[in-house]
This record gives structure tokens, sequence and C-alpha cells, in this order.
């Protein structure tokens, strides 16, 4: 097939075609493992197109060089580059050229940049241009300064908006100390708060993600060039310079809650990012990976744009401990929710158990809330009890871990608490076989628990679990708790009756 190619090729049969059916071919082969390059004179063959008259044909010509790994073309692709005077080819030439090791043109990139910076940009020119100066400072920025910032605002005043479950947003305002919550406001989904005391915020296990409102201006829709003007003029760069240590430029991404169409989401921020690095002159750049901070656009029901920032520079090292989890293992923001919604009826130095324990997250964030004198956990499966083993070590929690199916677990003693999130249905485990399980385990707790102990069940089924409960008839319902989210989850609090 390349023969073929080739022959047209070297007929000047449309040339554009055949580069075209080329590049395809090349592709294909890669996925199938199948293609093993280009020869020496086809390589060159190719390399001789990045001077045709045609730009197409350039262009075509100098990206099948990339797929193709042609490394002894290099410096022909940094020759051709130089040369180039249509502007889409040059953003070609340097999509190539970064699949090789570039390092000796760093000071011809570099060149480029002030050239472009020193030129104006227009209508007709700037979504190119901009393109051309992005991939420029991507591929001649020092590594080492992806994360030179180092951030220390902790005692800097900061309007911040702290990210939590909808419902429960209580949660987090009442873990607030009095002189922070005093000026703080629950919204939906949120709890806004003003302070200098970044890290007292920063320890409280409910917050999702922290908002930082670092200008009140908002963002019309439609233009991203006058959007990129505002957040330019909104003190951005002062208000990221204020919270941190370290020189260079902030590199960044756009994230944006809207309700345009995804394909016109993705070209309005891919125009606001190119135009937001040209109106800072290079002190922020967009990056799709090591990126310093997020903006992130919210739509209003007005439409228009309220900005704020995420600072992937603060540290949050309160889920450290969690290098294992499962598919179906709870997220730690929910356990530290469900512990926060139940904690009236935990139960001080208590001896907890949970029989379907997983990767103990549960386990561990109680003991992060309240003491207890001994942890438990027991699940049938190896993997979860391994994963366990690693996070609880992590965490600096003890916890007694037994690979055992619940139904065949016993103990010497009683059980001051159970606390535990029940298996749901799934593929395998239909609405009855649920049903029989939970019967099981209700009956267990009767040997498990003295009288008065707490039984907390979380389940994506209390309308299965509850007339089983009263049925048995040792278990008393002293409280529920509905969990937000896509199922219907609740959590049940029960006192053991003997």
């Amino acid at each position: 097939m390349y023969e073929d190619i080739f022959r047209e090729i070297d007929a000047q049969q449309d040339l554009r075609a055949a580069l075209t059916r080329l590049k395809k071919e090349i592709v294909q082969d890669k996925k199938e493992g199948s293609f093993h390059g280009l020869s020496r004179t086809q390589e060159e063959k190719i390399a001789s197109l990045m001077q045709d008259e045609d730009p197409k044909v350039r262009k075509n010509a100098v990206g099948i060089l990339g797929e193709a790994g042609a490394d002894g073309c290099l410096d022909a692709i940094a020759e051709a580059y130089q040369q180039e005077k249509t502007l889409f080819v040059r953003s070609s030439n340097l999509k190539t050229l970064r699949k090789f090791d570039f390092s000796q043109y760093k000071d011809m990139l570099r060149e480029r940049i002030r050239q472009i910076e020193a030129q104006p940009m227009t209508e007709e020119n700037r979504k190119h241009l901009s393109e051309e100066l992005r991939l420029l400072r991507d591929m001649t920025a020092d590594p080492s300064q992806r994360k030179q910032h180092v951030f220390t605002g902790y005692n800097v005043v900061s309007d911040m908006i702290l990210l939590v479950s909808p419902g429960f947003e209580h949660l987090t305002y009442n873990a607030l100390p009095d002189y922070i919550r005093e000026d703080a406001r629950m919204l939906n989904g949120a709890v806004e708060v003003v302070t200098d005391k970044l890290n007292v915020v920063l320890g409280i296990r409910t917050v999702k993600a922290i908002l930082f409102r670092f200008t009140t201006a908002q963002i019309k829709p439609g233009d991203p060039d006058a959007a990129a003007a505002v957040l330019a003029r909104s003190g951005i760069l002062r208000y990221l310079k204020t919270r941190h240590a370290g020189s260079g430029p902030f590199y960044f991404r756009i994230d944006m809650k809207t309700r345009l169409h995804l394909t016109e989401k993705g070209k309005y921020i891919k125009r606001l990012a190119a135009a937001l690095e040209e109106k800072t002159g290079g002190a922020l750049i967009n990056s799709a990976s090591g990126y310093e901070c997020e903006i992130r656009l919210i739509e209003s029901k007005k439409g228009r744009y309220f900005p704020f920032l995420i600072l992937h520079t603060v540290p949050d090292d309160r889920f450290d401990y969690r290098k294992n989890a499962l598919a179906t293992s709870m997220a730690p923001v929910r356990a530290a929710e469900i512990i926060e919604l139940v904690r009236d009826y935990l139960i001080d130095d208590a001896a907890v158990l949970d029989p379907f324990c997983g990767n103990a997250t549960l386990l561990i964030e109680r003991q992060k809330a309240l003491r207890a004198k001994a942890l438990y956990g027991v699940d049938i499966y190896g993997e979860a009890i391994r994963a366990a083993h690693e996070n609880t070590e992590l965490a600096g929690v003890p916890v007694y871990l037994i690979n055992r199916d619940m139904a065949e677990f016993t103990h010497k003693y009683k059980f001051d608490e159970i606390l535990t999130e029940l298996p749901s249905v799934t593929e395998k485990m239909d609405r009855d076989s649920l049903a029989v399980l939970y019967t099981r385990f209700i009956n267990k707790t009767k040997e498990w628990t003295q009288e008065g102990a707490a039984v907390i069940v979380i389940t994506t089924e209390p309308d299965l679990f509850r007339p089983l409960a009263e049925k048995a008839g040792c278990l008393k319902l002293k409280g529920i708790a509905n969990l937000t989210g896509r199922n219907k989850a609740g959590v049940l609090i029960y006192h053991a009756l003997h």
C-alpha cells in the first residue's frame, strides 16, 4: 500500500489526497502494531514536501513525519518551521517538533516568542498566533517551574465558597468556630466564609472543594476576548501573588458550569484561555496538565458568569490515608458526612464493629470524630481487607481486620456500637437475595451487641430493611437521615434490644 501511495506522490498526482491516505495508513498500522517506520528514502521524500507551494501539502507532510517518528528529519522540520509563513502550518510544525527531542532548538523557539509578543494581534491572525504562542510557551517552559509556586496565604483574608453536599450545608456550617460562623452564610450546596484562618477551614472533613472569590466582577456571555479582559483587570494575578511564594508564570486551566452545549463550551474555553494568556503577557499560561489553579466560571440564572479560583497549590492531607479504594468504596467525604449526621448517637470509648467494612473508610472517619476503645472490621472479600490494612496503617488508626463472611463472625465480648454500610442490589444480588442477607445481619446483631448498643446502618434499601428489623424485634428505631445523591440511600439508627 505504501509503495502505491509513494508512486502517486512521485507522479505529483493529487498530493493532498495521497498524503491524507498515507497518514491514515500509518495511524492504522500503529494501532495494529504493524508499523515499523518509513524507509530513509521515503522520509526524505515527505520532508521535501515541506517546501511545497501548497500550504495544506506542507501541513500534511510535517504531520506524517511526526506520526512516523522520523527523528532523522528533525533538522528539516525545525528549518521548515523557521521558514514557514502560513500561520496554521507553523502550529502543525511545532506539534510535530515537540514529539522529538527538540532541546537544541529552544533558543530559536524563545526568540519566536519574543517576535510574536512584539507584533500586534489582529482579528485575522489572533486564532493561529495564540495557538502558536501557547505551544511555544509550553515547549520552552522549565519543567521545574510547574511546581515552583508554594502557597503561603494561610493568614491572608479570603472570601471562600466551601462546596458541600446539597442538604448538608449545616454540617460544615456547624463545624466552623463561632468567630468564623458568625459571619458565614449557608448557600445551596455551599457555605460562604470570610476569614484569615484558612487552616481552620482546611481541617473540616465535610468540605468537598474550596472556591476562592477573587473578584466581584461578572462576565457577560458570548465574547471570550471581552471575558479575558475582565479577568485580566480583575486583580487575579495580584490575588495569586499575594498568596504564593515563587516567581514565573502561573499555570491554569478553565472550567465552566454552564448551560452551553459541550462543543460550544469547549470552543469558548479554548478562545478564552488563549486570550487570557495574551492579555496577561504570559503571566498566566494555559496547561492541560500540571496546572496550579483552575479558573471556574459559574453561570447565574441570568446567564452571566461569576469567576472563582480553585487553588491546587493549597495542601489537602485530610484523606491521604485512602491509597486503596474498591469500585464500591464509600467516598471519604461521604463517610465524614455520615459520621457528623449520627454523631449524637455515637458512644465514647466504644467497641465498634463494621461487619461490611470494605476498605475501612467508615471506621477511620469514625475514629477521627470520636475515639473508640476498639475497632473491628469484617469483610468477606480478601481484596477489601488488604486495602483496609494499608489504609488504616496510613491513617494511624488501629483496626482489627478479619477476612470472613459476617454470618460466621463471632466474638467473645459484646460490642457497644455497630456502624456499617450494607450491600446494595446488584446484578449478582437481587432484592430477594438482599432481604435474606439483611435478615441474617439483623439476627447476628443479637449475638454481637449488648443491651442498648447503637446499631447504625447505611443502606440504599431503607424500605426493605426497616420492616425486616421491625419483624425481628431486636432493634428499636431511634432516628432516620436521608442522604443526597443519585441513589436514595438512608441512615437508620437503632438501639439493640435483648
